[in-house]
Order: C-alpha cells, then sequence, then structure tokens
C-alpha cells in the first residue's frame, strides 16, 4: 500500500497546476471572442469589397495577429474543432 501511495505522489508531483491551465470553460470563452474578432474583421473586408469566406478570414485574421491570440485560436480548435467553425 506505501508503494502505491508513493507512486501516487510522484506522478501528482508532474501534473501542472490548475492555474497555469486555461479551463474547458476559458477555452470556449476565448474562442467565442475570437470568433467574434474574426466576424467583424470578415464584415470590414467585405464593406471593403473585398469578398471573402470565413476560412480565408480566419486565415487572415491569423495572420495580423500577435502569438497570444494566434496561440489561443489553435486551441480553441484542437480541443474542439467546431468552435471555430462558421455558423
Amino acid at each position: 500500500m506505501k508503494d502505491i501511495l508513493d507512486s501516487e505522489k510522484t506522478t501528482l508531483k508532474n501534473i501542472p497546476h490548475g492555474h497555469n491551465n486555461p479551463s474547458v470553460r476559458e477555452i470556449e470563452d476565448l474562442a467565442k471572442d475570437v470568433k467574434d474578432s474574426i466576424n467583424k474583421y470578415r464584415t470590414t473586408e467585405c464593406q471593403k469589397g473585398r469578398e471573402m469566406d470565413w476560412d480565408k478570414a480566419k486565415d487572415d485574421w491569423k495572420a495580423h495577429q500577435d502569438e497570444t491570440s494566434r496561440h489561443t485560436a489553435e486551441l480553441a480548435e484542437d480541443v474542439e474543432p467546431y468552435m471555430l467553425l462558421d455558423e
């Protein structure tokens, strides 16, 4: 029994702390913010006469963002691929 408890303590030390990792709910909220931002970008570009589909708008938006925003968008897509699909 002592061996099992010791191995659990060792295993738990290797798990990152929760405050460093966003929860799924936080990722969903961030994905919604990213999606809204992409929609605004797409609308603005369409008003300028530049028609684009969702995937093109998403790619262009990512290209103009800082690394953190791109990472957030990619994380949201990795967690739930449907999160950043056009509705």
